[in-house]
């Protein structure tokens, strides 16, 4: 009954299911589906959307992430550039299948949070301006 894609507010409709008596018309039964929050993804119509934390080096080098998807499977992400805080990166066909083609995907949207070390150490601060200075 509730098939792939279906998003929230779908309604799947059972024509004349109500009860039937002498004289009078059986009604039709309507379910509204319902979604439950989820910890890491969010809807958008058929993209999904998540954040990432990554460490301050992963963002200045590069990184290879593997993100577990809804069904289990894991979603390779790479970026070899540095990435700024709230960089979004979309990844084609990784989002919700669409209701009426399930065999086509929305998109994945990964925003990115860079995670700052709280303190750095007199050497790794020279190292940083010595690396960072024109």
């Amino acid at each position: 009954w509730i098939e792939r894609g279906m998003a929230d507010g779908s309604v799947i409709a059972f024509p004349a299911h109500t009860d039937e008596r002498p004289d009078w018309a059986p009604g039709d039964v309507e379910l509204v589906v319902h979604t439950l929050p989820h910890a890491r993804f969010t809807r958008d119509g058929d993209d999904l959307r998540t954040v990432q934390h990554i460490s301050l080096l992963a963002a200045l080098t590069g990184f290879d992430l593997d993100i577990p998807h809804l069904d289990g499977h894991r979603v390779h992400v790479a970026r070899r550039a540095v990435t700024p805080p709230g960089h979004v990166l979309r990844v084609d066909g990784e989002g919700m299948p669409l209701h009426s083609t399930p065999s086509i995907h929305g998109n994945l949207y990964i925003e990115f949070v860079v995670d700052f070390p709280e303190s750095v150490t007199p050497d790794q601060a020279a190292a940083f301006k010595t690396l960072l200075s024109p």
